[in-house]
C-alpha cells in the first residue's frame, strides 16, 4: 500500500509541475497578447484622433502615416446634374464636352424665335447610330434635362407639350 501511495504522490507532483509549466506558458502568451492589444488600442486612438482632426502627439511605438483627406458629399457640394456624372452620353461633334442640358440650351438659343420639338433637339445634339432602346433612354434623359432647364429659367416650354423655345413671346401664342 505504501508503494501505491508513493506512486500516487509522484503522479500528483508531476501533474502539478506540468500545470505550472502550462500556466507559465499561458502567462507569457497573455502578456504578449496584452502588449499587442495595447499597441492596437494606441493605433486606434491615434487613427480616431486623426479622423476627428486632433493633433495627437506621436508615440514611441507608433509611426504615423498621413491619412488621405476624405471628401464627404453633402447637399451643398454634390453634383446637381445627373448628366454631369461620368462622361455622359456621347453628343454630336458640335456639342462634345458639354452637358446634355448645356447642349440643348445652346441649340435652342441658336434657333431663337422658333419652337423646337423634343425630337428635333434630340436629333441635333445626339449622334444617330443607336438602337431604339438606347434612343428611348436618351430621349427620357433629354426630357428630364429640358424640364430642369425650364425650372432653372434657361429657356421656355411652349403650351404645346414637348416643344421648347428661347423666346418668351412664343410661349403665350404657341401653336404648331
Amino acid at each position: 500500500m505504501m508503494d501505491n501511495l508513493g506512486k500516487l504522490h509522484e503522479a500528483v507532483y508531476n501533474l502539478k509541475a506540468y500545470y505550472q509549466q502550462i500556466l507559465e506558458k499561458n502567462r507569457a502568451e497573455i502578456a504578449k497578447l496584452q502588449s499587442e492589444n495595447g499597441l492596437i488600442e494606441e493605433h486606434i486612438s491615434h487613427a480616431d484622433a486623426l479622423l476627428l482632426g486632433y493633433q495627437a502627439a506621436p508615440t514611441k511605438t507608433l509611426e504615423l502615416v498621413p491619412v488621405p483627406e476624405v471628401v464627404v458629399r453633402t447637399k451643398d457640394n454634390r453634383s446637381r446634374s445627373r448628366s454631369r456624372r461620368g462622361d455622359g452620353p456621347p453628343l454630336s461633334d458640335r456639342y462634345q464636352g458639354m452637358s446634355v442640358l448645356g447642349a440643348a440650351g445652346e441649340f435652342i438659343k441658336s434657333k431663337n424665335g422658333k419652337l423646337l420639338s423634343l425630337h428635333e433637339i434630340f436629333l441635333e445634339i445626339f449622334s444617330l447610330h443607336r438602337s431604339s432602346r438606347t434612343q428611348t433612354d436618351l430621349k427620357n434623359l433629354l426630357s428630364r434635362e429640358l424640364s430642369r432647364g425650364v425650372k432653372e429659367g434657361r429657356f421656355y416650354r411652349a403650351k404645346t407639350p414637348g416643344y421648347y423655345t428661347w423666346d418668351s413671346s412664343k410661349v403665350k401664342r404657341a401653336s404648331v
